[in-house]
């Protein structure tokens, strides 16, 4: 707390001319509304700066107790996940059951996991422009006739389709 004046009050006591230093603010004092530039006597304000001392040294430990918490967290979400690991490699080596996958998603583990390649059929439907069709071949086979595989597949590798259905046929 920066203090602008010292005299001596009207009894003989020693009072301090109060304001808050730069990034202190009028709100560290006990009633900025009536403090900030009041007179108070140096005693208070000895009280007063002790004890915000005080509350910093407090607010020092509390940060370093939060701090050292997030690393035990930290550590210890890192210990779980190696022992979930662990578990999981002992799960696949000694051929259990999905019952493990249970156990894991009970306690909160990620279970096993598997890469698996699956045969999907589905039904997609494309735009195919037909150029000089006669009005005479307007049918659905005539026209089904005229449809270049050629230029389905290359509507498919230009991504402009709409996937109607899928079904999963295989996997392995």
């Amino acid at each position: 707390m920066t203090t602008m004046e010292v005299r001596h009050g009207h009894n003989g006591h020693a009072a301090e001319q109060v304001w808050p230093s730069i990034g202190e603010g009028v709100l560290n004092l006990p009633n900025p509304a009536t403090w900030a530039g009041a007179w108070v006597s140096a005693d208070d304000v000895r009280r007063i700066e002790a004890e915000n001392e005080r509350l910093r040294a407090e607010l020092r430990r509390a940060e370093l107790d939060r701090d050292t918490a997030r690393e035990e967290a930290s550590t210890l979400a890192s210990e779980d996940r190696a022992r979930n690991e662990a578990a999981c490699e002992w799960a696949e080596d000694n051929d259990l059951c999905t019952q493990f996958e249970r156990f894991c998603e009970a306690y909160g583990w990620r279970g096993r996991t598997s890469d698996v390649e699956v045969v999907v059929e589905a039904r997609v439907q494309v735009t195919v422009s037909l150029c000089d069709v006669p009005r005479t071949e307007l049918s659905s086979q005539d026209l089904y006739d005229r449809v270049d595989e050629d230029a389905v597949r290359e509507e498919i590798s230009e991504g402009r389709y709409s996937v109607v259905s899928h079904s999963v046929e295989d996997w392995a």
